[in-house]
């Protein structure tokens, strides 16, 4: 899932992670998408954009995410065929990889499950760390919980966390050459699809609702609502977005 910039060039709740085997429910959930044509990266959200509101800087992002699920086009497997939601922190007009992001994702073959993702770019190329949980996630369906990718200077890294358990860490600074080189960094909120055809998760009457979306401040480390200084994206017409105030949105897949 890469960094939403470079693709499209334009709050606590108590939670134990359960452990198991991996659970593979029914991968279309709802009625059959149509058949996968090209395969991309396509995206219904919002993200913060420091050339355009160069007067905050943010090193993180946090936000309440009702989880739903998508159904998936069908005649595609693999990890190319996916359909998700998630909070990030990303790297602003790097020429690399550079994105840290936490969510949850139904891929083709697997679950919907819990995910994390933190990307890099250094002298040797594009570096992925990713994370799943290893069971299914499909009684959370309908239920808001806490997304955050925080900065935390005592592990020089930035943290995934999944309400209040640390989720994943990344293996790079984000400040140092050796990560993303430092600031501006942007933070974004989004659905996120494999292929126009599959469907965004949520549908009009159980929307995928993001809330409280909040960012962590470079000056002090400490969490603010996101301003208005946000823009918009929406790849497909079949995909519905709504706002409400600057900090809540709501997406799902409107059309077949």
């Amino acid at each position: 899932m890469e960094r939403l910039i470079d693709r499209m060039m334009a709050m606590l709740v108590v939670f134990v992670l359960a452990t198991g085997a991996v659970v593979v429910i029914d991968e279309n959930p709802a009625a059959a998408a149509g058949t996968c044509g090209t395969q991309g990266n396509y995206f219904d959200g919002y993200y913060y954009d420091p050339d355009n509101w160069p007067g905050y800087s943010f090193e993180g992002a946090s936000g309440y995410i009702v989880v739903r699920d998508g159904v998936l086009c069908s005649g595609a497997g693999g990890i190319g065929n996916f359909s998700n939601a998630w909070l990030m922190i990303a790297g602003w007009n790097r020429t690399g990889a550079a994105w840290s992001q936490v969510g949850f994702e139904r891929t083709s073959g697997f679950p919907l499950r819990w995910f994390s993702q933190h990307a890099w770019n250094n002298s040797t190329g594009d570096h992925l760390s990713t994370r799943y949980s290893t069971f299914s996630i499909a009684s959370e369906v309908g239920v808001r919980h806490t997304f955050r990718v925080l900065w935390n200077s005592a592990c020089t890294c930035l943290q995934a966390i999944i309400d209040v358990t640390v989720w994943s860490n990344s293996d790079f600074n984000p400040f140092f050459s050796s990560g993303w080189g430092g600031l501006p960094f942007s933070p974004q909120f989004s659905g996120e699809t494999g292929h126009l055809e599959t469907d965004v998760p949520g549908r009009s009457g159980t929307r995928t609702a993001f809330t409280a979306l909040g960012a962590q401040q470079y000056s002090n480390d400490a969490l603010v609502p996101m301003p208005c200084a946000m823009n918009a994206t929406t790849s497909s017409a079949r995909w519905g977005r709504s706002a409400s105030g600057c900090d809540a949105f709501s997406i799902w897949t409107a059309t077949p």
